[in-house]
């Protein structure tokens, strides 16, 4: 979803996203937080083996 005002009639604007548009959007901001080279699944992945081994 994107958003916008409307400045002509101050009216706030809904419209869909492309879904392409929506991943690369949502991959930037990750890339922020997440090292080049990681991955989030497999870190997942590695946590929840560690886990399942304790128990």
């Amino acid at each position: 979803m994107s958003m916008r005002i409307n400045r002509q009639t101050n009216e706030i604007v809904v419209a869909p996203e492309d879904i392409g548009a929506t991943i690369k959007r949502v991959q930037s901001l990750v890339s922020q937080y997440v090292p080049e080279g990681i991955s989030l699944a497999d870190e997942l992945i590695a946590d929840r083996r560690a886990a399942a081994e304790v128990e």
